[in-house]
């Protein structure tokens, strides 16, 4: 004969108090309760048909899984040490699954392929890193560099302290540089700039804001057919007052030489325009303007003195095409003033004085010649007194001779 026991839907579990030691079968969920004598419903037989129903499982040892997987939803709470061989899967790769690390890892964190992976992106980035040594092989990419970096000999290769590289640089550089320079330098559109190679500097212009610039070396070589320009436009379209200064030491040479190579007379070696008004608008000179002007001076162990000058001058309108000119010789004398010698440009010559030997002929200021290129005195007309007789004519001491219409005379000359 089967033995059966009390039951009924769960429901009705609930509506009765079992005796202590009762056992209680609910049919609608297949699961077997024991009475106590006071607990309402009974209490379900733990272990014997569901976990979930146990509110607080423990094990008596280890779990053995038997090749099965733990599977659900909910969160894991370990303390002590969780040791996994085999692949671990962490979040689903799709976003928004959080890995929250409040430990320290030992050992290294390897990728299983190589150049696959990144740490952090361009929208998530980690802040602080301490590194005792960092390999990169390929681009990096920095806003701001605090710190010395180190070569591999151990000497600085920049200095953060000073701001400033030192050494060796090899690859693309943008930027200022001061210090020595090897290698070639390209501008923006891969055109050379410098050629270390050939050791030639090509560019249409240097600009040296607020400073001088200096060039050092045997020879400066401008393309053919173009000019070298000092003082041109700036690049904020002001013209700037060029000044080129030479310096040189030494016995004996020149400091500058101008040789040209060429088969007509019609070729300037050295030419200075003259303009009025500015660089964008150019105005026309003006009479008595200087056209060139070329000054020597002597240093006298405080200072510079002025010694002598040439001088090129606009001295009238322009007239047949031409800008009626003159050339001044100025030199200093020992009275502290100037001597000045100057071509006119109708072919005259003018003088504070003369004092020296004359060849070429020789005309009075209203073009009459007075001694001709034979030295034949032509015309020379005395100024004074004509008349009277001396009260005491003296002795006579000595003749001049004189030509006169092809005869010689002779003047007394009283002592």
């Amino acid at each position: 004969m089967a033995l059966r026991l009390r039951r009924g839907t769960n429901a009705e579990r609930l509506t009765i108090t079992p005796e202590s030691g009762e056992l209680i079968y609910v049919t609608d969920n297949k699961k077997l309760y024991v009475g106590d004598g006071s607990t309402l419903g009974g209490t379900v037989v733990s272990g014997l048909v569901d976990v979930v129903d146990d509110t607080s499982p423990s094990l008596g040892g280890d779990l053995d899984l038997n090749g099965n997987n733990i599977t659900g939803t909910g969160n894991i709470n370990i303390t002590g040490t969780i040791t996994a061989t085999g692949n671990i899967n962490l979040g689903d790769g799709a976003g928004g699954d959080i890995i929250s690390v409040g430990g320290a890892f030992s050992g290294a964190i390897l990728p299983d392929q190589d150049i696959a992976f990144d740490v952090g992106s361009t929208n998530y980035r980690w802040r602080n890193g301490f590194f005792n040594g960092l390999n990169v092989d390929g681009l990096l990419t920095a806003t701001a560099i605090n710190s010395d970096i180190i070569a591999g000999d151990s000497s600085v290769a920049y200095s953060a302290t000073n701001n400033r590289f030192t050494g060796d640089f090899v690859g693309n550089l943008t930027g200022a540089v001061d210090g020595d320079l090897t290698g070639s330098v390209f501008s923006d559109n891969s055109s050379v700039i410098v050629d270390a190679i050939n050791q030639k500097i090509t560019t249409q212009s240097i600009l040296t804001p607020g400073s001088n610039l200096q060039i050092q070396g045997e020879s400066i070589n401008v393309a053919p057919n173009g000019p070298m320009n000092l003082g041109a436009d700036d690049e904020a379209g002001t013209f700037k007052n060029g000044q080129l200064i030479i310096k040189r030491s030494g016995t004996s040479g020149v400091a500058l030489s101008v040789n040209t190579y060429h088969d007509s007379d019609n070729i300037s070696d050295i030419k200075a325009v003259k303009h009025r008004g500015t660089f964008d608008a150019p105005a026309s000179y003006q009479a008595g303007d200087r056209v060139l002007e070329l000054v020597g001076e002597a240093f006298d162990g405080t200072t510079n003195r002025f010694a002598a000058s040439l001088v090129f001058e606009a001295v009238e309108a322009v007239s047949n095409n031409v800008a009626p000119g003159s050339a001044k010789i100025r030199v200093a004398n020992p009275a502290g003033t100037a001597t000045d010698f100057v071509f006119t440009h109708d072919g005259n010559l003018t003088a504070n004085s003369v004092t020296s030997s004359f060849v070429g002929s020789l005309a009075s200021d209203d073009s009459t010649m007075v001694v001709d290129n034979n030295g034949s005195i032509v015309n020379l007309n005395f100024t004074g007194n004509v008349s009277g007789t001396p009260g005491d004519t003296g002795t006579v001491d000595s003749w001049l001779q004189v030509v006169v219409n092809g005869a010689t005379k002779y003047i007394p000359l009283y002592a």
